[in-house]
Formats: C-alpha cells, structure tokens, sequence
C-alpha cells in the first residue's frame, strides 16, 4: 500500500507555550504581510468583521511562525472565533491538546446553507 504524504507531513505547527503570549489587537485594522496572506492588495483587514478577522486568524494560524501568532492573535478573539475557523486537522489537534479551553467549543454552523436541492441541481 503506498502512503500518500503532502504538505502537512512536513510543515511545522506553531503553538506559542500559553495563549496569554498572544498579544495582538482584539479590535482596529491589521496589515498582515503577503507570505502570510498570499492574496493582491494590502492586506488590510478589519478585525470587527468577521469575515475578515476570520480570514487573518485562518491565515496566521496556518502560516506564521510563533512570533507572528503572537503579534497578530488575541488569546479572546482567538477563543471567540475558534468554532469558525476552518483548519486542518493537524492544526486543530495541536492547539487543543495544548489548550484545553478550545476543546469542546462545538462548531459554528457554516455562514452559507447549500441545500440537498442545491447540490443536485448543480450536477
């Protein structure tokens, strides 16, 4: 049987030693830099919206490095929007072993419904 391994065999996951060392703004705008916000633009984001402040938790979670998770997160942000965010599996079992306050959190219902009808009208 042969394994198939990708990225996430060999890419590191960062998980600052407390949540209490993420520093960053709960509130205001965010400039983050392109090798962690791979997208044109600024990448400015207003962390009142959920959208966006999803967007930069998603991305810094996924590709900073632990100094970057601590100047970019808040640790009540971070907890508030946790049942939101879509990460990889790796991603979500490190952190919760770590932090036990992110477990059972339950997650949010997706922000778009696609019904059954949807699905099949679209095949």
């Amino acid at each position: 049987m042969t394994q198939h391994l990708t990225i996430r065999h060999f890419k590191p996951i960062n998980v600052p030693a407390s949540l209490t060392s993420l520093q960053g703004p709960a509130a205001g705008t965010v400039s983050l830099p392109h090798h962690l916000v791979w997208a044109p633009g600024n990448n400015e984001y207003d962390l009142g919206d959920l959208g966006a402040a999803t967007v930069v938790y998603q991305a810094v979670l996924t590709e900073g490095t632990t100094a970057e998770i601590c100047k970019y997160l808040n640790a009540d942000r971070l907890i508030q929007l946790w049942p939101r965010l879509s990460l990889d599996r790796f991603i979500i079992d490190a952190w919760e072993s770590r932090f036990p306050e992110l477990k059972g959190r339950g997650w949010a219902p997706p922000l778009v419904t696609i019904s059954n009808e949807t699905l099949h009208a679209s095949h």
